[in-house]
C-alpha cells in the first residue's frame, strides 16, 4: 500500500496554502479554480504569475473564489 493510501483525509483546512509554484504549468485562473474547488482557503501567488495575469485580473480571480 502506498504511502498516500494510508494518509488519513484532512479534517481541518483553515491554516492550508497551495504554493503556486507546486503547479508552474498551470495559469494562475486555473490554480485559483482547484484551489477554489478543492476548499484550499490561501494560495502563495508568485511574481511572474501575477505579471502573466494582470493585478486587476488577478485580485478579480481571487475575489470571487471566496
Amino acid at each position: 500500500m502506498s504511502r498516500a493510501a494510508e494518509a488519513t483525509p484532512l479534517d481541518n483546512a483553515d491554516r492550508l496554502s497551495f504554493n503556486q509554484a507546486t503547479a508552474e504549468r498551470a495559469s494562475l485562473a486555473e490554480v485559483v479554480d482547484a484551489c477554489a474547488r478543492g476548499g484550499v482557503p490561501a494560495i502563495s501567488i508568485w511574481r511572474h504569475k501575477l505579471a502573466e495575469t494582470g493585478v486587476d485580473r488577478a485580485a478579480r480571480l481571487v475575489r470571487d473564489a471566496v
